[in-house]
């Protein structure tokens, strides 16, 4: 009999803990969708892609930093009186925060707020717990800072990865292959689509290969001579991707290939 009540017991625990994960997906996906429209991109270039959006007559913009991978929010106020309205004739107040993006993927997001004069962290993401300790502490609205920095991400056709921001190969891969400060680069296959990460020295780029992870390198020499010292030889080059692709060589043992890629 109590085990029978357990099992019960345990089936509804369970069945509560479904229906509130999905139930907070859609309210996620609701939250940040009511605001997409209403942001607008203001630079897009080499260096900067900055996006903005105003809420209830305040402005708040989010800036990626291309050559530090640096993301910065600034909350530009309006001035309001007791009942809400615009003051025009008072000063607007502006704050600026920095935004650690740990994983985003084009649909999943999460990301650390600090309040530098504050000296606080605030996460954000899918997690109600962080949206309620959020929203308390910085006055903007609910999803809205999430639709922000996932625009300002999607503008520079960027992923992150544990941290790592990976910008799309088209994207960068010219100003790569012209410079000769870096030769390897972290990189990863999203979606079809080849994204280049921080740079990285030869033992760190070994050591990634050596476990089936993706690197970039500047030329094709450099991919074939990773590939060759990590494998006993290589296979390539090939390019059996679609447009996203690079050429690249494989680690051969024998007849044996790696997964790892040695994209140049």
């Amino acid at each position: 009999m109590k085990a029978n009540f357990r099992k019960i017991i345990c089936l509804l625990v369970c069945l509560c803990f479904v229906v509130s994960f999905c139930f907070n997906s859609v309210a996620f996906a609701e939250e940040k969708g009511q605001f997409d429209k209403n942001i607008k991109v203001v630079q897009d270039d080499s260096n900067i892609t900055k996006v903005m959006t105003e809420y209830e007559g305040d402005k708040i913009y989010a800036t990626l930093d291309k050559k530090t991978s640096e993301i910065t929010v600034k909350v530009v106020e309006k001035k309001k009186n007791k009942k809400g309205a615009l003051a025009e004739s008072v000063a607007e107040k502006e704050t600026t925060y920095g935004v650690k993006v740990q994983d985003y993927d084009g649909d999943n997001f999460s990301a650390i707020v600090t309040d530098k004069e504050a000296k606080k962290e605030y996460k954000i993401g899918k997690s109600d717990k962080a949206k309620a300790q959020f929203v308390i502490a910085i006055p903007i609205a609910i999803g809205l800072l999430d639709a922000l920095i996932m625009a300002l991400l999607a503008t520079a056709a960027t992923v992150v990865i544990a941290g790592a921001t990976y910008y799309v190969a088209s994207k960068v891969v010219e100003a790569i292959r012209r410079q000769n400060q870096y030769d390897y680069y972290m990189a990863t296959i999203t979606k079809g689509d080849v994204y280049i990460g921080p740079a990285i020295d030869y033992w760190t780029a070994y050591d990634r290969v050596a476990i089936g992870g993706d690197i970039f390198s500047r030329d094709g020499s450099l991919a074939m001579g990773m590939a060759s010292a990590v494998g006993a030889g290589f296979r390539g080059p090939e390019c059996h991707g679609d447009s996203g692709y690079y050429y690249h060589y494989h680690p051969k043992y024998g007849s044996l290939s790696q997964y790892a890629h040695c994209f140049y």
